[in-house]
């Protein structure tokens, strides 16, 4: 346990110094390239909100069958099918 405190330790140490160098950190530009870095590809966010939006549409959907499906009850007997529409919603008279 001891020898994974330091070897940690010690990693933690390294690859802070790398990137400290390696992004330039203590430079006067330093945020506005880590901001650089940290931007998404507006590809993906494009196709994130258009997959979002299928998503929204999907689900509307999806509930609007379920409010089909309870109205009816389909009955398969003998390989016959029959679509009945339960009394509760038949049309009057």
């Amino acid at each position: 346990m001891i020898i994974d405190y330091y070897l940690l330790k010690g990693f933690n140490r390294t690859i802070h110094e790398f990137l400290f160098q390696r992004l330039a950190l203590g430079e006067e530009d330093a945020r506005e390239r880590c901001t650089t870095h940290l931007q998404e590809d507006p590809e993906i966010v494009n196709r994130r909100l258009t997959l979002s939006s299928m998503l929204d549409r999907m689900e509307i959907a999806r509930l609007e069958l379920l409010k089909v499906s309870r109205s009816y009850v389909i009955v398969v007997d003998c390989g016959l099918t029959a679509v009945h529409r339960p009394s509760h919603l038949q049309p009057r008279p």
